[in-house]
């Protein structure tokens, strides 16, 4: 396989793409296979990992859908499940669907979702667009029942592991999106999964573009591919978007934990960034700052000031990046200092990258 970041470099704890290249389950492998993971990791802003599996001749079924639960498997290693999404053009899309069945089928733990675009997973090839879209695909003319009989070698087609449309989805499957064109001969494909997935009562998502033939028009550099990537994209982090605001709460409330109650401001860099801002005319900008402003609300500055002890707190709600604290405080009495008052305070965090990068607070007694 091919692990691929982007340029820019892939968010620490973020998304793991497995992608599954296509190409009639005959082709498409070695450096067709690792471009298109850098390509994808570029237009998506992840990492990916693109699986280069055996194929047909010398590797006919099951090599292809066992290399990529081999692959999976290595992933869960070091890769938290809710943050891979496994998906595939075509073949590859097959692959996808195919592997996650066999995911599930194994007792391995489940990917947070799938994306197949324009995928071969029926390799009866019964769909109604087998038949209303030939000529006018351009990609695909007919059919490929000779690539798919020698990828089956001389297995049923109909097995679900050869084309997964005809698999038990009430027994589980991860949310899915399909995609698809309006001349692309797979689309019946796309439609009677997604209608599968529906009646199995599966999170299932369905785009199909005006005209676009089997593999969409191209991977990028039209606007419409560009739409794709989009879709991709959003569905991507909308499926792992629970284990990323799981791991931005327990990024503050460490941090709170240790830096605040803990007194430990050597470790502030773990958890904030360098460039933080603090939205509070008391607390200036930057790490350096926050730590000095810090070290006098906790009583170790030139400064009095009231207790900021914390024992729990009230209220913790996560929204994507932004994680909110709810907490009751024990402050000084500006009106008579020799006691304190109750107010309720919240604090709120923006996350980005696994760091602290903005805080606002407010107070209400």
């Amino acid at each position: 396989c091919h692990d691929c970041e982007p340029a820019a470099g892939a968010a620490p704890g973020g998304p793991v793409y497995l992608y599954i290249h296509g190409g009639a389950f005959v082709f498409g492998g070695g450096a067709f296979a690792k471009a298109l993971g850098a390509r994808g990791a570029e237009a998506l802003g992840v990492r990916v990992v693109s699986v280069d599996y055996r194929m047909p001749p010398d590797h006919p079924f099951p090599a292809a859908p066992e290399d990529v639960v081999a692959v999976y498997k290595a992933l869960l290693e070091t890769v938290d499940p809710a943050r891979i999404v496994i998906g595939g053009g075509s073949a590859g899309g097959n692959l996808a669907a195919a592997a996650t069945l066999m995911i599930r089928d194994r007792g391995l733990p489940m990917p947070a979702g799938v994306i197949l675009l324009t995928p071969e997973v029926d390799l009866t090839e019964s769909g109604d667009s087998f038949r209303t879209n030939e000529d006018l695909d351009i990609i695909l003319k007919r059919g490929l029942p000779e690539c798919n009989a020698l990828y089956a070698g001389g297995h049923d087609l109909a097995d679900p592991y050869l084309s997964p449309l005809f698999g038990d989805f009430t027994r589980g499957f991860p949310p899915t999106l399909v995609q698809s064109g309006t001349r692309d001969l797979f689309l019946s494909n796309s439609v009677r999964i997604h209608r599968k997935l529906r009646e199995a009562g599966i999170d299932a998502e369905l785009h199909v573009w005006e005209a676009m033939p089997h593999g969409a028009f191209s991977r990028t550099g039209t606007p419409e591919s560009e739409e794709v990537n989009a879709e991709v994209s959003r569905f991507i982090h909308r499926v792992t978007r629970g284990h990323r605001e799981a791991a931005n709460k327990k990024l503050v409330l460490d941090m709170w934990h240790n830096v605040i109650n803990g007194r430990d401001y050597a470790r502030a860099g773990q958890y904030i960034a360098q460039d933080y801002i603090q939205h509070s005319p008391s607390a200036g900008q930057g790490l350096e700052a926050l730590i000095a402003f810090l070290k006098w609300e906790l009583g170790e500055g030139p400064l009095t000031p009231g207790s900021y002890e914390l024992t729990r707190f009230e209220h913790v709600i996560v929204q994507d990046d932004l994680v909110q604290l709810m907490f009751q405080r024990e402050v000084a009495d500006a009106r008579q200092p020799d006691r304190t008052i109750p107010v309720w305070w919240y604090d709120t965090y923006r996350v980005r990258d696994g760091l602290i990068v903005e805080h606002w607070d407010s107070a209400l007694e």
